[in-house]
C-alpha cells in the first residue's frame, strides 16, 4: 500500500506545463517511447508547410524527329517540299507541348518559367534553323529571324504573367495561347512560303 502511494506521489503533474513543451505531448518513437527535448525533439517535429513555389523544370527539345526528316530527304526518300511540311508538323507539335507545360507551370505558380522558356526557344529555333540549312534552303537564317525576333516578346510576356498572382487560370491560359498563336503563325507562314518556293523540284 505504501509502495503504491510512493508511486503515485512520484508521478509528476504536467498539467500546468505548456503543451508545446509537455513531454506527454511529444512524438512517440518506433520503440513506443516519447522523445525528449534533450534527444532532439525539435528536429523530429515535422516542419510547417512552406509557401515557397517549386522551380519549373523544362527538358530541352528532342532533335530526333527533325534529324530523321533531314536524313530521309538526303536519302531521296522525301522531296524538299514534303520535308518542309513534315518539319512544320513537328515544330507545331513541339510548340504545343511547350505551351501546355508553360501554362501549367505559371498556373501552379512555379518559378523561373520565363528563364527556362528563353533557353528552350533558343534551343528550339537553333534546331530548326539547322534542319532548314541542311535542306539547302536559301537565306534561311535571315528568313527565320522573323520567328526568333518574337522570342524576347514571348519571354517578357510570360514573365509579366508570372507576376500576376491574382489572375484566374483561364486568363493565364488565354494570354499564353495568344503568345503562341502569333509565333506559330509567323513560323508556319515561312515554312509554307518555302514549300511553295521548292514545290517544282
Amino acid at each position: 500500500m505504501a509502495e503504491n502511494s510512493n508511486q503515485q506521489g512520484s508521478k509528476k503533474d504536467w498539467s500546468r506545463v505548456p503543451p508545446a513543451i509537455n513531454p506527454e505531448n511529444l512524438p512517440v518513437t518506433a520503440g513506443g517511447q516519447g522523445t525528449s527535448r534533450r534527444e532532439g525533439t525539435l528536429a523530429s517535429v515535422p516542419a510547417e508547410p512552406t509557401d515557397v513555389p517549386a522551380v519549373f523544370v523544362l527538358p530541352l527539345p528532342d532533335p530526333s524527329a527533325s534529324e530523321g526528316i533531314v536524313a530521309n530527304w538526303k536519302a531521296k526518300q522525301l522531296t524538299r517540299k514534303t520535308a518542309l511540311a513534315k518539319l512544320k508538323v513537328v515544330y507545331n507539335g513541339d510548340l504545343e507541348a511547350l505551351r501546355q507545360q508553360v501554362t501549367g507551370a505559371v498556373i501552379a505558380k512555379k518559378t523561373q518559367v520565363h528563364v527556362l522558356l528563353k533557353q528552350y526557344l533558343s534551343e528550339l529555333d537553333g534546331r530548326y534553323l539547322e534542319a532548314l540549312s541542311k535542306l539547302d534552303i536559301r537565306n534561311v537564317e535571315m528568313r527565320w529571324n522573323a520567328v526568333t525576333n518574337l522570342n524576347e516578346k514571348a519571354v517578357a510576356k510570360v514573365n509579366e504573367v508570372e507576376g500576376k498572382k491574382a489572375w484566374p487560370d483561364d486568363l493565364i491560359a488565354n494570354t499564353v495561347q495568344n503568345i503562341w498563336d502569333l509565333r506559330q503563325r509567323v513560323a508556319n507562314k515561312i515554312m509554307e512560303e518555302l514549300g511553295i518556293e521548292y514545290s517544282k523540284e
